[in-house]
């Protein structure tokens, strides 16, 4: 995948309006006559007559222009849509019902990406490598500990999603015409199940629109491409092959995207004055979430790529002294303190500079030669001990702390990562579940009454 153009992958905020927010206006419209049938305050026909039209029109008409198109096919009873109820509200709950939908969406994508780096993690946990780029760059490590480095991440980005989720996740419907209350007998509760909403927004005029809620996902949107714009770096260093792709719009929709937070604050500010701001709010965040959306998957190949590339590159030999152990290690096996073992460091960096010593053939021999000369005590290192000093393979393996590259802690890591992935996988699941089943149910709530056989 070649993107030429990364302005196209954040997103036209003014395409696709005519079906923007309009399926999710008539669940609103439908829960709303349903509320008011349930408490007789309007009668069984002018309901039967709204719903029919509502159901109809689903899928055919703008949100701008649903309310025009009902008045014209039933006259004064589209009037009971907006009985004790502002369009403030019947906006606001539309751009709720879809928001909270499409974050489930974007959530499960990224999910599928952390599958897919835990699982490339798992295979290649003993595959030692070479980091060549950032602070740890001349260092050695496995692709699998590598590869995890962007799953922890991963799960933060999702904590920040549900967050989000839960704000969207609570009904501002029944609020009132003026956000004061409703002064009719509309029951609250009564909408939130059947729009599907897990919680209900506790005061009327707070319910109406929380402007903080879009930059919050638009925030978070950002933050997760920010720690995919370090992994892009990373793949290109480790996979030769891939490193002509070009991945400059990953950068560019981030910065583009951080440049949507102020605009967000600046619409979300008229949304109670002007309900049909919802649209152009929901416009943004759709434009955020498919570009993130296509960033993710992107990849999430790229990162398949790049580890078959990997699995294929020799590991260097380190030819320079900060490349390994041996400080450590003279350390851990000589009693010798840690600033001397710096001292002895850096004559051996400063012979291999100047092609006296080769660290490839170094012997236990040469070395207490160089801490005599430079400690006034000689460092008595056996070759096994000395090679676990600057084979990249050993190196790796001595390293056993929590969270560190041996290969049985990278299994640990794995396993915790994927039983986070079973309960992530299972709040996303349960989640949609609920939200398409109290749709369905609503929907044939609402055929039946279209019926008159409720």
């Amino acid at each position: 995948m070649m993107v030429t153009d990364p302005t196209s992958l954040i997103g036209d905020p003014g395409a696709e309006a005519c079906g923007l927010l309009s399926g999710e206006l008539c669940l609103a419209h439908l829960a709303h006559v349903i509320a008011l049938r349930e408490r007789a305050v309007m009668s069984d026909e002018s309901s039967r007559i709204l719903v029919s039209e509502l159901l109809a029109l689903r899928t055919s008409v703008s949100s701008n222009d649903l309310d025009e198109t009902l008045r014209l096919s039933t006259g004064s009873t589209a009037d009971w849509l907006y009985a004790d109820r502002s369009r403030s509200e019947a906006m606001g709950t539309a751009f709720v019902l879809m928001i909270r939908k499409r974050v489930l969406q974007f959530a499960r994508g990224h999910l599928a990406f952390a599958e897919t780096a835990v699982r490339l993690a798992d295979q290649h946990r003993d595959l030692v490598i070479s980091n060549t780029c950032g602070p740890l760059a001349g260092s050695v490590s496995t692709l699998g500990h590598c590869l995890l480095t962007f799953v922890y991440p991963a799960f933060r980005d999702l904590e920040r999603l549900q967050h989000c989720y839960r704000g969207f996740n609570s009904c501002p419907a029944g609020v009132g015409q003026h956000a004061n209350g409703a002064r009719l007998s509309i029951d609250r509760e009564c909408l939130r199940s059947l729009l599907g909403f897990d919680d209900t927004r506790i005061h009327t005029s707070d319910a109406l629109w929380h402007g903080d809620g879009p930059i919050e996902l638009m925030a978070a949107i950002v933050a997760l491409l920010v720690n995919l714009n370090r992994m892009t770096d990373e793949l290109r260093s480790w996979s030769v092959a891939d490193r002509a792709v070009d991945v400059a719009w990953i950068r560019a929709l981030t910065s583009g995207l951080l440049a949507k937070v102020p605009i967000l604050a600046s619409l979300g500010k008229d949304v109670v004055e002007n309900p049909d701001g919802c649209v152009s709010v929901a416009k943004e965040l759709c434009a955020a979430l498919d570009g993130a959306g296509r960033a993710i998957e992107w990849l999430t190949l790229f990162a398949q790529r790049s580890a078959a590339t990997v699995e294929r590159c020799p590991v260097a030999s380190a030819v320079s002294i900060h490349q390994t152990d041996m400080a450590e290690v003279i350390v851990a096996h000589s009693g010798i303190s840690y600033s001397d073992a710096q001292l002895i460091c850096g004559e051996i960096e400063r012979l291999v500079a100047k092609g006296e010593v080769d660290l490839r053939t170094m012997t236990p021999e040469a070395l207490e030669i160089i801490s005599v000369q430079i400690v006034g005590r000689p460092v008595r290192l056996g070759t096994a001990i000395l090679q676990s000093a600057m084979v990249p393979a050993q190196m790796v393996s001595a390293r056993r702390g929590s969270g560190s590259v041996a290969p049985e802690r990278v299994v640990g890591m794995v396993t915790e990562c994927r039983a986070r992935l079973v309960r992530e996988n299972l709040w996303v699941s349960t989640a949609r579940q609920r939200l398409e089943m109290c749709e369905t149910q609503l929907i044939s709530q609402a055929q039946r009454i279209a019926a008159g056989s409720d």
